[in-house]
This record gives C-alpha cells, sequence and structure tokens, in this order.
C-alpha cells in the first residue's frame, strides 16, 4: 500500500485525527501530480493532512527505477504552485 492510500485509510476511520508523512520522497512522482493528490486528500481530509517532503540521494534508485532524478529545489516551487491553486 502507497504511503496516500494508508492516509485515505486513516483518514476514512476518524473524524479527529491528523494524518501525514514524516518524509514522502518527492522524486518518485512528478511534483504537479503529488501537489494535486495531496491536495485533493487534505480537502477530503477537511484539512487534516500534514506532509513532509524530501528528496531521495542515492543514484542506485534512480538507476534501477530507470529514472533521473528531480532535485527538490526545482520540484517544490511547482508543488507549491499546485497547493495553492
Amino acid at each position: 500500500m502507497g504511503p496516500l492510500v494508508g492516509l485515505t485509510a486513516a483518514l476514512d476511520a476518524t473524524e479527529q485525527l491528523h494524518v501525514g508523512t514524516l518524509v514522502l520522497n518527492n522524486d518518485y512522482r512528478h511534483p504537479v501530480v503529488l501537489a494535486k493528490e495531496i491536495a485533493t486528500l487534505d480537502l477530503v481530509g477537511e484539512g487534516r493532512v500534514e506532509v513532509g517532503l524530501g528528496a531521495g540521494w542515492m543514484s542506485s534508485d534512480y538507476d534501477a527505477a530507470g529514472m533521473p532524478s528531480i532535485p527538490l529545489a526545482r520540484a517544490s516551487p511547482a508543488s507549491r504552485r499546485r497547493w495553492r491553486s
């Protein structure tokens, strides 16, 4: 189960619990898609979602996934714009 699915289940099980991620690796998802998913989850959870974003650092992880790393500094502005809209 992915972390956002787990957060959805936790939000569904309670009306007061705030849920969140300690560090969600931003690099494995497009930043705009991730921002939209988190914003939707926060809307469904009535503002009870808190998210910590981070960036991976092991080049072998990216090599194994066949993808380049997206620096968090470059991805974060796109995420912030999406969350505000």
